[in-house]
């Protein structure tokens, strides 16, 4: 029909209208192959995360699923999520640990919605990642493509809507948001922006009002993803202006739906969280890096991370989860990273101001940039740490609208007149998404677990005391399993180096001691142990693992006849906690084995003062008689007294049993080492005093069965005491 038209036409008429055919036609041909397009980016972005569908849960997986209490209540725990900050199901109760709190539960209804489906299953959690971001990526295509609707339409593949979303897609900065489960927040954020953007969009384009509508509920989701979705409302206006021509009422029409959502979200965080913005003061370094600097130093090293962000938007490599203290060094504005940093900075913020009268497509990329980055600069927040990778996920989005961008101008500008540098051109730019593809698909698997993340990065955030300490727990967790002698020293070792490394740069972590003090537990070397509880318990009192361990250490120092370091132990443990009278019988114990028997009676007879039904108390008096003053009437006094209050005291039992063994009372004697096994099958000291009875009483040949069963416990069990 246009053909027609065209031969119906004047000669005079025939080359305008060829060339509006012209046009028309190469229009049509882009519009028929957008969802060729569309398709295209989809699967590229699902193909190079696909290699993470077969990861494990790694890094803050276990804040927000695996040991999170409300995502492992499924459905039933929606309320609470939506009641709590995102730490508390976590740590059991609401702790202000980083400035201004995180409360983005959307993510988190996803991961409990999940959890009832499939249990903890990363497959899942994985595959919903992908899926979200791949369609994330096809559908931020769609929204460029209708907002810059060129007139001069290059062949599909130069345009920048299609070009800037595979760059993004391809990007390896990306993989701490898509390779991590956790990340479904970002992700979410990401595209529900998007989609308020293109809902936004069409309505201004049509004037359907059910667009605008629908605008609403999807801000609202995205704000409830994470608070970063928030800079939409300086995003919005901006693109409206570079790209459409409207009144300053349609401003105002389309940016209402939004400054709706916003009130509504600001109203339910405060509700859930008890506050908007609050005034914690954060004293620890790791949630804060910034606590013992000034506000000159904070500013510098925050330019110093905004130059280091620049590098990995065009060379992201080496990566790395963990930017913690000291990987960042705190520097003043002597130091020309930070001044340089700053300058290139002010020259984008002038550059992309020049270009704002002229609606230069330049200038809209660096204020998408400029505007998505404030909130996690450190420079409007304070977010808790330097820097991370993922918070360049929506950023990223201007770099390369804006490399897109310059690489049209290339690939079509009239005065570029060789075709080889053309050429040239689109080849490099191919070639650079092909390269992001690539180490994209190859850093995905740091992301395996957390052992391999932690000891990966460990290479790369060689400063950093938190991925050290991360590295050197997870390979001190993987010896306690680790069957092969040869192969369980090499992981304590790299664990001792890894930890060694992590105090180095921050003594006063007081997590980085308790795991050194779990290496040499490991290693049976009990005394050591204790030091390193020690030092623990001098930064952080109350330690619960490392006043666990360091209890258990004493006990074991006890039986190894190491009562000096036992003692130190006790000693250390009943200042810390007065309270807890298991220590005094625990050092009573002690003290009773260095000839110090009257005042271990005297503790206990203390303790019973206070506590009279304590049945540890009255066990270790008869033990103490029996052994000590060799006052056997005593002792099975005191013993009758913690067995009636206590039936099933291992301790007790088998004391009971030496005693009527002593009162030559056999049947007794081994009815009660029997109880005892009940208890504790392999205790190789009841089966001896057991087999010993049984000697006495003449049966020889249960005796030695006995006995028999003692050396294959020792065999197979050889730290057994």
């Amino acid at each position: 029909m246009i053909r027609n038209f065209e031969k119906k036409s004047s000669p005079k008429q025939r080359p305008a209208i060829k060339t509006q055919i012209s046009e028309i036609e190469t229009a049509a041909t882009f519009l028929d192959k957008t969802h060729l397009q569309f398709w295209f980016l989809v699967l590229f972005s699902f193909a190079i995360y696909a290699n993470t569908l077969s990861l494990d849960y790694a890094l803050d997986d276990a804040l927000m699923i695996t040991n999170n209490g409300f995502t492992k209540k499924g459905f039933s725990g929606f309320r609470e999520i939506m009641s709590n900050d995102a730490f508390t199901g976590f740590f059991g109760v609401q702790k202000k640990l980083v400035a201004g709190g995180r409360y983005r539960p959307l993510s988190q209804l996803f991961f409990a919605a999940e959890y009832s489906f499939f249990g903890l299953k990363p497959f899942w959690g994985h595959l919903f990642n992908v899926l979200f971001y791949a369609f994330g990526c096809g559908f931020l295509f769609i929204f460029l493509r209708k907002l810059m609707s060129d007139k001069d339409k290059p062949h599909w593949y130069k345009s920048v809507p299609f070009l800037a979303t595979a760059l993004f897609a391809a990007h390896p900065l990306h993989t701490e948001v898509v390779a991590n489960i956790k990340g479904r927040d970002e992700i979410l954020s990401m595209l529900l922006s998007v989609s308020t953007l293109f809902l936004t969009l069409k309505y201004i384009d049509t004037r359907k009002y059910w667009t605008l509508a629908l605008a609403f509920p999807v801000f609202l989701l995205g704000l409830l993803a994470k608070e970063n979705t928030i800079t939409m409302l300086a995003i919005l206006p901006l693109a409206l202006y570079f790209f459409r021509k409207i009144k300053i009422a349609d401003y105002l029409i389309a940016v209402s739906p939004l400054l709706l959502a916003t009130a509504i979200y600001l109203v339910i965080r405060q509700q859930a969280l008890g506050y908007l913005t609050d005034t914690v003061k954060v004293t620890e370094l790791l949630n804060d890096p910034y606590v013992n600097s000034t506000l000159a130093e904070k500013l510098a090293t925050n330019s110093y991370t905004w130059g280091i962000y620049l590098k990995l938007l065009v060379l992201p490599h080496p990566l790395t989860h963990d930017y913690y203290p000291k990987q960042i060094p705190i520097i003043g504005w002597g130091d020309p990273r930070a001044f340089l940093s700053l300058l290139f900075y002010i020259a984008l913020g002038v550059f992309a101001l020049m270009g704002l009268l002229k609606k230069k497509i330049l200038s809209f990329a660096i204020l998408i940039f400029m505007v998505t980055f404030s909130i996690s600069s450190n420079l409007v927040f304070n977010i808790g740490t330097f820097m991370n990778e993922r918070f360049m996920f929506f950023p990223l989005l201007g770099f390369t609208i804006g490399i897109s961008w310059l690489a049209v101008q290339l690939f079509t500008k009239k005065s570029v007149d060789s075709l080889a540098i053309k050429k040239y051109v689109t080849t490099s730019f191919f070639i650079v998404i092909s390269l992001y593809g690539v180490k994209t698909f190859s850093r995905n698997f740091a992301w395996k677990d957390d052992f391999t993340l932690f000891t990966t990065d460990a290479n790369t955030s060689v400063n950093s005391t938190k991925c050290n300490v991360s590295a050197g727990g997870k390979c001190s967790e993987k010896a306690v399993i680790e069957k092969n002698p040869a192969a369980k020293e090499k992981l304590l070792s790299d664990a001792e180096r890894y930890l060694r490394k992590g105090i180095e740069i921050y003594p006063n972590y007081a997590a980085a001691w308790v795991l050194l003090g779990n290496v040499y537990l490991e290693r049976k070397d009990y005394k050591q142990s204790i030091e390193y509880y020690f030092n623990c318990l001098k930064i952080y009192q109350t330690q619960p693992e490392a006043l666990a361990k360091l209890n258990y250490c004493g006990m074991m120092l006890g039986k190894k006849n190491d009562f000096e370091n036992a003692i130190r132990a006790f000693k250390e443990l009943i200042r810390l906690e007065p309270g807890k009278d298991e220590y005094i019988v625990q050092l009573a114990d002690q003290y009773s084995r260095i000839d110090k028997q009257d005042s271990a009676v005297l503790m206990l007879n203390d303790v019973l003062s206070r506590k009279s039904d304590y049945a540890d108390c009255y066990s270790k008096l008869g033990e103490i008689y029996g052994r000590a003053y060799q006052n056997i009437p005593k002792a099975e006094e005191y013993l009758l007294k913690a067995y009636s209050l206590d039936p099933k005291n291992g301790s007790t039992l088998e004391n009971l049993g030496i005693v009527n063994g002593i009162k030559r009372n056999f049947p007794l004697s081994i009815d009660f080492f029997r109880k005892a096994l009940l208890h504790d099958s392999i205790n190789t000291r009841v089966l001896t005093n057991l087999s010993s009875t049984y000697n006495m009483m003449g049966r020889k040949k249960s005796a030695d069965s006995i006995m028999q069963k003692v050396q294959q416990i020792k065999l197979t069990n050889p730290d057994d005491i």
